[in-house]
Parts: structure tokens; C-alpha cells; sequence
């Protein structure tokens, strides 16, 4: 029987942590979107099983930036992930006396991680004066981020919102129900918009793009990410 020196031995096991390390790096060759991706705002999981796939995104920073899903399909040859992000909540607000401002507070729907919707303040100060006293939420209003048009229809309400020249975030709809009252409005918010995902021949990456709007001819916005290992 030969015997082998220690130091040939430690180099087969070198060699063997590094072909162990080196596979553990390699994605799945069936699912090779399926996994947990980072980008510089956003940990994001997605999910594959054969063409199926979806996924959800979570921020770093939970105070600046909201939570989201992502739906949408694989291409033939499974490089390219498209389809529609979504991000959703509720707010509830209370008018003032001279209905000239409203207060209350609002939320972020929990996705993927999340057990807990994020909760925050909302405040709008009306643009103008009332048009239509019979609906006072009607009206354009100001809040810290976005620029609010409200419509009012007795006890149904609906509207857009539009961010601030100055505010990173997104436009959106909602729509929900003012109360007996007419004091308090109760709606629920969605924000959406378009994404495609190509991934990387290695499957480590991938070069993406975004709208922040479901229209397709919105402008679109770089979404890069890497495949955490």
C-alpha cells in the first residue's frame, strides 16, 4: 500500500472544497430564474417550476420605498421574464372642519417575507377650494409626495396620484367608499407598471427594464440585478 504525504492529501482536499464551492454557485439548469436576487434597493425572490414563474420584491428601506409582487411569463427559451410589478395598500383619512385639508394614516399590503403591513401618516392640504360641496373630498390635493385628484361620487370615491417633480416614487389609482357623514374617505391604492427581466447566459444576472406605468409606450427605466449566492 502506498503511503500518501500529508501535504498531497491536503491538496486533494482542497481541490475537493473548491469543486464542492464551485457547484453550489451553479444555478439550477431547469429553474434558472429560482432564487433570491439583490439589485441596490431591492431583495427579490423569485420562483420558477418549469414555464411557471412569479416572484416579490422587498426594499431595504422600508420607509422610502414599498414592497411588491411580480407577474408575468418566461419566453420560450426561458431568457427573458416579463409582465407587470404591482404594489398595493389602504389609507383612511378624516377631512377637517373647513374641509380644506384631511389627516389619517395608510399602509403597504405584505408580500413574500413580510408578515406586517408598513404603516405610515397621510396628510394633503387641498389645491384651491371646493367645487362641489355636496363631495368635498372632489378636489386637487398636495400631500409630502404626491399631488392627489380626488373624485367623489356621494359615498364612492376614486382618483389618481401623481409623485412630485422633486419625490422618487410612482404614480397610481385607488378607489374605495367616503363615509355616511362624508367625513371620513376609506380606499384602497395600487401602483403598477411594466418589467422585463433578460437573463444572463451564466444565469448569475440579469439586464432589466421597468415602467412605472402599464402603458407601453412609458418611458423605461434601468432594473439590473445579481443572483445571490
Amino acid at each position: 500500500m502506498r503511503i500518501i504525504p500529508v501535504r498531497e492529501v491536503m491538496v486533494v482536499l482542497i481541490l475537493l472544497l473548491l469543486c464542492a464551492g464551485s457547484a453550489a454557485l451553479v444555478p439550477d439548469a431547469e429553474n434558472m430564474w429560482n432564487g433570491t436576487w439583490t439589485d441596490e434597493t431591492y431583495t427579490i425572490f423569485i420562483q420558477q417550476n418549469g414555464t411557471e414563474i412569479a416572484g416579490n420584491y422587498i426594499p431595504f428601506d422600508l420607509e422610502t420605498y414599498d414592497a411588491g409582487l411580480l407577474e408575468g411569463t418566461l419566453s420560450e427559451d426561458q431568457k427573458t421574464f416579463s409582465g407587470v410589478w404591482i404594489e398595493s395598500g389602504l389609507q383612511e383619512a378624516t377631512l377637517s372642519e373647513d374641509g380644506m385639508s384631511f389627516s389619517g394614516t395608510g399602509s403597504t399590503n405584505p408580500v413574500g417575507t413580510l408578515t406586517e403591513p408598513r404603516t405610515y401618516e397621510a396628510t394633503g392640504t387641498r389645491v384651491g377650494t371646493p367645487t362641489d360641496p355636496d363631495n368635498l373630498w372632489s378636489g386637487t390635493w398636495e400631500t409630502p409626495r404626491k399631488i392627489y385628484n380626488l373624485t367623489q361620487d356621494g359615498t364612492t370615491i376614486s382618483g389618481t396620484n401623481e409623485p412630485l417633480p422633486e419625490t422618487d416614487d410612482e404614480p397610481g389609482v385607488f378607489k374605495g367608499t367616503v363615509s355616511e357623514d362624508k367625513n371620513t374617505m376609506s380606499v384602497e391604492w395600487v401602483e403598477s407598471g411594466n418589467f422585463t427581466f433578460i437573463l444572463s447566459d451564466d444565469g448569475i444576472f440579469w439586464n432589466g427594464t421597468y415602467t412605472d406605468l402599464l402603458d407601453p409606450s412609458a418611458e423605461l427605466f434601468p432594473w439590473n440585478a445579481t443572483k445571490m449566492q
